[in-house]
């Protein structure tokens, strides 16, 4: 006797053949039964903002595990977004994925806060009737993982007085001069949660400075560092930016690289007088700069 468990996902007709056995293999019997499947289910995996039944925002990035959570029976929906940045109901979850979803909310209530924004979720599951999902899996679906899908909507903008590079998704935010100190402190954000730089070169040096070096600030997984480039090759001397500080120890300026909701920020000071392996800035004067990303 055996127990046999089938997850048919295609009509038609399926045969089973089963053999018995002897020890060392000896086949002695063989039984077959044949039946047709007369019904399909359509197997589905989605990622998308987690909403509210009924309660569709045009932001739903700003809803929070609170938000999410009004009542223990509450009822959930997976957005789908359009190429115009509106979002509409992909699926509505049966019982058993609102089940999941109020679970997974209250682990990340638990772990991140209920104030934590920008649920997304993957869902899997088959399709039922309508656009409601059979649901199996829930996953919270962010940057970090697997998920494909993954929506930036939410991302900060940059201010409207940014200057940004065309066709790059990188911005300078801020740059501030400190005459006294001679240094000047740049603020640049990227669109993106992959590693991006900016550097400064000579005319018409493009990313080696003429092979005499480009003087780059680069952001990524290894945090804030600093390249000399001379070739068209990964550098291996590099500077790691500290925190700079004043006489008394206390901390003036935060040389940071930060990566969150999808976006990549970066903060440096340098001195305007070049060092050993730096280019000089002159106020007023226009600087040649390169740029790059993953």
């Amino acid at each position: 006797a055996a127990d046999i468990s089938l997850q048919v996902l295609q009509a038609g007709e399926i045969t089973i053949r089963m053999l018995s056995a002897y020890a060392y293999g000896t086949v002695y019997a063989a039984d077959e039964c044949t039946f047709t499947v007369t019904g399909t289910k359509v197997a589905v995996s989605h990622s998308g903002f987690l909403a509210l039944v009924d309660v569709v925002t045009s932001t739903p990035w700003e809803q929070s595990v609170q938000d999410l959570l009004p009542t223990p029976e509450a009822g959930y929906v997976v957005l789908e977004e359009a190429p115009d940045g509106t979002f509409s109901t992909k699926y509505s979850l049966d019982e058993a994925g609102n089940t999941l979803v109020r679970a997974l909310l209250q682990t990340i209530s638990s772990e991140s806060g209920a104030e934590t924004t920008n649920i997304q979720v993957t869902v899997s599951g088959f399709e039922g009737d309508g656009n409601v999902a059979e649901v199996t899996g829930v996953e919270q679906c962010t940057r970090g993982n697997s998920c494909a899908g993954f929506s930036t909507a939410g991302a900060a903008l940059p201010p409207a007085d940014a200057l940004c590079i065309p066709g790059s998704g990188l911005c300078v935010t801020s740059s501030v001069v400190d005459e006294d100190a001679g240094t000047i402190t740049t603020t640049i954000t990227s669109d993106g949660d992959s590693w991006f730089g900016i550097g400064f070169t000579t005319p018409v040096g493009g990313m080696t400075g003429g092979g005499n070096g480009a003087d780059t600030f680069v952001c990524s997984e290894e945090g804030l560092r600093r390249f000399w480039v001379t070739g068209k090759s990964n550098p291996e001397n590099f500077k790691t930016v500290d925190i700079a500080q004043d006489a008394t120890g206390a901390v003036e300026v935060r040389n940071e690289c930060v990566f969150e909701d999808g976006a990549g920020r970066m903060t440096f000071t340098r001195n305007l007088a070049a060092g050993d392996d730096e280019r000089e800035i002159v106020v007023g004067e226009a600087q040649n700069v390169i740029w790059a990303r993953g």
